[in-house]
């Protein structure tokens, strides 16, 4: 039996890493503090999209990343909103709806918004926060400047998308 122990290495890391955040966190009033980093790069590496992409360009993506809170129920976009960003989900829960039909809930390491990186016409629901949550936001214009030398970037994000279109397509009634 063969062990992977890079693997281990790695969940060592980010099991350190996460203690870590939530000691610093316990000194601060509202436990929320600005992320450093490295903090954004061992999320992104967990976020499917980019879990491809090479720490080195993680790394530039991690410092263009624009941190946000908002307050349980705080909408973050309209239906109908100009698209040009995408959210990570850090911690907290949003849900992507449209009315009153809720299309989606999603927790930390979900990403939402990834249609207005490549196409930017009007967002196609909303989203809202379920309770107090921490983005990262990317927007449009840095991540075409970053995609433009990295294959890693432009896959993943394809194959985001053809995940949700998959799923779309298996919830969707069949014609009779």
């Amino acid at each position: 039996m063969r062990v992977d122990l890079a693997g281990l290495e790695e969940d060592r890391l980010v099991s350190e890493a996460a203690e870590l955040l939530a000691e610093r966190r316990q000194g601060t009033e509202d436990g929320r503090i600005g992320m450093k980093t490295i903090e954004k790069v061992i999320l992104l590496k967990r976020v499917e999209m980019f879990a491809r992409t090479p720490e080195e360009v993680l790394s530039e993506v991690a410092q263009l990343l624009e941190e946000q809170q908002v307050k349980r129920g705080q909408r973050i976009f309209e239906k109908g909103d100009t698209g040009d960003s995408l959210y990570i989900v850090v911690d907290g829960r949003v849900r992507v709806h449209d009315g009153d039909r809720t299309l989606n809930s999603l927790g930390p390491r979900d990403i939402f918004g990834e249609l207005a990186l490549l196409d930017p016409e009007p967002r196609s629901a909303s989203v809202e926060a379920l309770e107090d949550t921490r983005l990262l936001r990317l927007d449009r214009d840095t991540f075409s400047e970053l995609m433009a030398g990295n294959i890693e970037m432009v896959t993943g994000v394809l194959r985001v998308l053809c995940q949700r279109l998959r799923r779309l397509s298996a919830a969707a009634p069949t014609g009779g």
